[in-house]
């Protein structure tokens, strides 16, 4: 919704996306009162979610839970992996500004943090008894809310800004040549998308964090981050979403972010025609296209392509039909193969059936005002739209 995309136009058989927040929601707020909690990232991802849909009793409720929740310790979900959930918690509540002023201890907090992390800088402490590795988010979650509490906590100053110093020197040692960050085996986009969040949240220029390949963490951003129109799965998008927002990027509702081409046959014989079709994706709407863009062939010897998407099969071979909207190209392969004709059958076709059979021949002008049918479409059960003449779309298929 930051993008200020309406999601109340989304939705998926029949149940739109608002209603299964709501229903996610719910859930969490129900589980608390059982065995089976959800973990405090996932209160804190329902809190958000319900604040910014304009649900305030639940946001309440579940911001209650996280309060309450919270020990002595700094602790939301305790356990030597409650630091993955109640790190990430911490922070959620700093993007709705909430972390300040709504009951937690922040001192609690500053000591949970600065008593988890290894001698590195980084967060949490190093454990391979228990599969426990300095984690690149984690890290970057405890630079960001110790720069939000330093001014809200008693403990010293200089200790805590220590740990940020620390926690970021170990996070530059994760940067690659081309720019981006991954610490093992993470995903680049996530990490590049962190280390920008992180650098903002402490008043620094992330594309001052440059890598021995003189490139920056907003240089893989706009450069290297998307391949082949993806970035590889929904959280990574996800992530990268936030680091563009964070670096200041708008896209217009109505805005054309996408145009989808789909072809009714993309197999097709020689003079034979089939129609393709245009809509454009933006983010409040999906509209039709076809009659009003220019189509263009990228082999017009193979298929051609008229304004109203109405593509006919020249000769054999491979072609591309596309089209450009607002800027954004969309496109589909189509493959036309070559036909086989009987003269005496599209004669009989030509005249009426029966009465060729007969030897009686028919008036001159019926095969220009009947659509004529192929013989191979005709016994396949397939009946194709035809031109002037009715003769250009008539195919024969090798009947064995």
């Amino acid at each position: 919704m930051q993008t200020g995309v309406d999601i109340s136009l989304w939705s998926y058989e029949g149940t739109t996306f608002e209603a299964s927040v709501i229903g996610l929601i719910d859930d969490s707020i129900t589980a608390e009162a059982t065995d089976a909690k959800a973990s405090a990232k996932r209160v804190a991802q329902d809190y958000l979610a319900a604040k910014a849909i304009g649900e305030t009793a639940k946001a309440e409720a579940l911001l209650g839970i996280l309060v309450d929740r919270q020990t002595v310790n700094g602790e939301l979900d305790e356990g030597m992996y409650g630091i993955y959930s109640n790190l990430a918690a911490y922070d959620l509540l700093i993007r709705s500004d909430d972390l300040v002023g709504t009951g937690f201890d922040a001192d609690s907090i500053v000591d949970y943090i600065l008593g988890s992390q290894d001698a590195n800088g980084a967060l949490p402490t190093e454990d391979a008894v228990n599969w426990i590795s300095n984690d690149f988010m984690v890290t970057s979650q405890a630079v960001r809310i110790l720069k939000e509490l330093k001014g809200e906590t008693s403990r010293d100053a200089a200790a805590v800004q220590t740990a940020i110093d620390d926690a970021l020197d170990w996070l530059k040692t994760n940067q690659n040549t081309d720019g981006s960050f991954s610490a093992g085996w993470d995903d680049p986009v996530t990490d590049s998308s962190e280390i920008i969040y992180t650098a903002l949240s402490v008043d620094e220029d992330p594309a001052d964090y440059l890598s021995t390949g003189d490139n920056s963490p907003v240089d893989y951003m706009l450069g290297g981050a998307l391949t082949e129109g993806s970035f590889g799965n929904v959280p990574s998008t996800i992530w990268a979403l936030d680091a563009y927002l964070q670096l200041g990027a708008s896209v217009e509702a109505d805005e054309v972010v996408g145009v989808v081409v789909d072809i009714a046959d993309d197999e097709i014989f020689e003079l034979e025609v089939t129609t393709c079709a245009a809509m454009t994706v933006s983010f409040d709407s999906i509209d039709s296209v076809t009659g009003a863009a220019l189509w263009v062939s990228t082999d017009e010897t193979v298929a051609a392509v008229d304004t109203d998407g109405l593509i006919k099969g020249i000769a054999s071979g491979t072609a591309t039909v596309s089209l450009k909207v607002d800027g954004v190209s969309g496109s589909a392969d189509l493959s036309v193969e070559e036909g086989q004709y009987d003269v005496g059958l599209l004669t009989a076709i030509r005249n009426n059936f029966n009465s060729h059979k007969d030897g009686t021949p028919v008036d001159a002008g019926w095969g220009t005002s009947v659509p004529l049918i192929s013989i191979s479409s005709w016994r396949q059960g397939r009946i194709f739209q035809v031109g002037p003449m009715r003769m250009y779309h008539l195919k024969m298929r090798s009947q064995s």
